[in-house]
């Protein structure tokens, strides 16, 4: 079951993803997500990629993904468990 630190989110059935901007802060580090992939790749493409993931995932679950866009907050950034405006329920970067 999906959870945020051991807490089961409130309702599994709506989950969001975001794409954290290139800049944003993760720990002592900042996201490079866009500019690591997009030599080889389209962001279109990757991104496409990413949700065919979760996609498959759902699949197997009671779960249902949509997107939203991200603002670029550092991760760990307080706010609600699920469904801020700000960022998806889940995040994906890298570094």
């Amino acid at each position: 079951v999906p959870a945020t630190f051991g807490v089961p989110w409130a309702d599994p059935t709506h989950l969001t993803v975001s794409f954290a901007p290139d800049g944003t802060p993760i720990a002592a580090h900042a996201s490079d997500l866009f500019g690591a992939l997009e030599p080889t790749h389209t962001a279109r493409q990757w991104q496409r990629t990413v949700l065919e993931a979760f996609q498959k995932w759902a699949a197997h679950t009671n779960l249902n993904f949509g997107v939203r866009a991200d603002t670029g907050a550092a991760f760990g950034t307080p706010g609600l468990a699920q469904n801020d405006p700000r960022f998806g329920d889940i995040r994906i970067g890298g570094n």
